[in-house]
């Protein structure tokens, strides 16, 4: 069996790595259907993340620390993870890392979330995958920091390919729409 899991007291359940689905990227990959799930949101707690409407499978089973709060994350160690990371007490980049859970240590990070006025959020930030296809990252207040901006562009589902390190958008006809790769973080 293998998984991905929420943190902060919410079910942990687990799905065969056969439904895992496999990218052509990489074996190692988590997929959000937008339609189908519908908005998520992800905040940004001492406690780790909390995750409302996560689907019916674990999306971090890797677990989290005090300067990397996981999102996406597998219980294996040199593959990546999608989550807050600290850059200072109170202040966290939205990121891609490569994530150890064999001690709850990270790499540097191939990717950063980077707004217009701010890089950095706070704590209670969140994380939104919205079923139209965009992604946003908000301070607690509510403050518009980051976002795809793809809204409009067609996006059906998202791919995070952990073997990779890269977050990617797909339009219906299998066209990348945006990916983090391509996109140093910034709008």
């Amino acid at each position: 069996m293998a998984g991905f899991g929420c943190v902060a007291g919410v079910a942990v359940l687990m799905l065969a790595a056969t439904a895992l689905g496999v990218s052509a990227q990489g074996g190692n990959v988590f997929e959000w259907d937008f339609a189908a799930r519908g908005d998520a949101v992800c905040t940004n707690l001492a406690t780790g993340v909390t995750i409302d409407n996560h689907p019916p499978y674990a999306m971090n089973t890797a677990g989290f620390s005090d300067s990397h709060r996981n999102i996406i994350s597998y219980d294996t160690d040199d593959i990546y993870a999608l989550g807050f990371e600290q850059y200072s007490p109170g202040e966290f980049y939205l990121s891609i890392y490569k994530w150890f859970p064999s001690n709850s240590s990270a790499g540097p990070s191939v990717f950063q979330a980077k707004g217009l006025n701010t890089n950095t959020v706070d704590e209670g930030a969140t994380f939104t995958i919205l079923s139209n296809g965009s992604l946003d990252l908000r301070s607690s207040d509510g403050t518009l920091v980051w976002t795809t901006g793809t809204e409009f562009a067609g996006a059906v589902s998202m791919e995070f390919n952990m073997d990779e390190g890269n977050l990617i958008l797909y339009h219906s006809t299998g066209a990348i729409v945006w990916q983090s790769i391509d996109n140093n973080g910034s709008p």
